[in-house]
C-alpha cells in the first residue's frame, strides 16, 4: 500500500514503525484508501468517495485540503458493522461481521500528510443509515471486484 489510508485491524494485529496496514497480511485488516477503494481479503473494491488532497503547482499547493473521514463501528449490532463517511456523507459500502475488538489505524506516506483524531466517542445510537444502493462486504471472506462482463 502506498497511498494514505485509514481502517481497522483485529485487536491481535501489532504494527512496527513504518509498517503499512497489510504488513501482517490481509485477513485481519480493512483498509479505506484515499482513492475511494476499500480492501480486506482479495481485490480493492471501488465505490466510495475519494479523500485525497491533490497537490498542484510548483510548490505542491494543496487543492482539496481538510477532507473529513470517519469510521463508525457498531459493536452492539448483530452482525457488528463498519461504516465509512467522507465529508459527513455516508458511503454506500459497509462491512459486516467485523471482529469483537478492533484497533483503528492511519497510514500516511508524504512528509506533509496530516492525520488528526477529532473525536473518539461511544454513541448511544449509530448514525449510519444505509443509503440507496448500499451494499455490504463480509469481513473474513474474499472480496472480488465486479468487472463489466460479469
Amino acid at each position: 500500500m502506498t497511498q494514505p489510508s485509514v481502517g481497522i485491524a483485529d485487536e491481535t494485529v501489532r504494527y512496527e514503525r513504518d509498517d503499512d496496514a497489510f504488513a501482517r497480511g490481509f485477513d485481519k485488516v480493512v483498509s479505506f484508501c484515499c482513492w475511494g477503494k476499500v480492501r480486506h481479503i482479495g481485490n480493492w473494491i471501488e465505490g466510495l468517495a475519494e479523500f485525497k488532497n491533490r497537490k498542484i503547482g510548483p510548490r505542491h499547493k494543496t487543492q482539496n485540503p481538510g477532507n473529513w473521514v470517519a469510521l463508525e463501528v457498531n459493536m452492539d449490532s448483530n452482525p457488528r458493522t463498519l461504516s465509512f463517511f467522507v465529508n459527513c456523507v455516508k458511503q454506500p459500502i459497509y462491512v459486516t461481521n467485523i471482529p469483537p475488538a478492533v484497533r483503528f489505524w492511519a497510514y500516511l506516506n508524504d512528509r506533509d500528510d496530516v492525520f488528526r483524531v477529532i473525536k473518539f466517542e461511544a454513541i448511544p445510537e449509530p448514525t449510519a443509515v444505509n443509503v440507496k444502493g448500499s451494499h455490504s462486504l463480509e469481513y473474513g471472506t474474499e472480496w472480488k471486484s465486479k468487472c463489466a462482463i460479469q
